[in-house]
């Protein structure tokens, strides 16, 4: 498996960050909507329409969000889409604490899983266009978080994990993998942010914001985990070998992305 997900990496991984690189904010909104288009096709699955109508029809309706909402990626409009998206990850937070300490997942509501599935792709597609737009070097940092947290964290929970994270939800997870993850973290962005920001002297809420970002990708992780346990279900699809389906690649991007641009916003960096 771990042989699997390393070839998957290292072939997607180029390809994505020129693509990033290289191309222009419209092309990679088409690119970038094409897999948004996958993982709610896959989020359909999870909410429980098993159909190809069902799941089609659902990732039209996406599609149509996207083409309308696409023009309003400005400066102004995009704060009302970041707040939905940061309330909407207080929620799941709040959700993923209670289901832990009760030991029980919240009921299969297919209606209300299906409106979280687009208030989790959407904002996060607009937001990472938002960042591109500014500046393709913001959304290769906010990738180089949310994959620095991942492979940390892997690598310290297995070498250290004792302490579950959240064991009803992801027993895979550890405490010691979390902080391994933001270690890795600080230090890419103590070597990263003067370059981006043109100053050496690091603000301490920049570096408080990478590693926010870093553990709200923990939380876009444990979120897809809980729909996944309720739907009964391992993985959101089998497109992508070692790595399961498209969302549970994107998972941790889709709550990371619109945290971080919020708070780029909030910083006046993208000002």
């Amino acid at each position: 498996m771990l042989k699997q997900r390393v070839i998957t990496a290292l072939i997607l991984a180029p390809l994505v960050l020129g693509a990033i690189y290289y191309l222009s904010t419209p092309v990679v909104a088409i690119i970038l909507g094409l897999i948004i288009l996958i993982g709610a096709w896959e989020w359909a699955g999870l909410s429980g329409f098993e159909t190809i109508q069902s799941r089609a029809i659902y990732t039209g309706i996406t599609a149509l969000l996207m083409f309308v909402c696409y023009p309003l990626i400005t400066q102004s409009s995009m704060k009302l889409f970041l707040i939905i998206a940061c309330f909407w990850w207080l929620i799941a937070l709040i959700v993923i604490i209670s289901s832990q300490k009760k030991g029980s997942l919240p009921k299969q509501n297919n209606g209300l899983f299906l409106i979280v599935g687009f208030v989790v792709l959407v904002p996060a597609w607009m937001s990472i266009l938002y960042l591109h737009d500014l500046g393709s070097e913001w959304v290769l940092f906010l990738l180089a978080l949310i994959w620095t947290a991942d492979i940390g964290a892997y690598f310290a929970g297995r070498a250290l994990g004792r302490h579950k994270l959240a064991d009803k939800i992801s027993p895979g997870k550890s405490w010691e993998g979390v902080i391994g993850g933001l270690a890795a973290v600080l230090l890419i962005a103590l070597l990263s942010l003067p370059k981006l920001t043109g100053s050496e002297n690091i603000s301490t809420a920049m570096v408080l914001l990478c590693l926010a970002t870093a553990l709200i990708s923990v939380l876009g992780d444990l979120t897809e985990s809980v729909v996944k346990r309720i739907s009964g279900k391992k993985d959101s699809g089998n497109i992508l070998p070692g790595h399961g389906g498209v969302m549970d690649r994107i998972d941790s991007l889709t709550a990371a992305a619109p945290i971080f641009t919020a708070g780029l916003t909030l910083l006046g960096t993208l000002a």
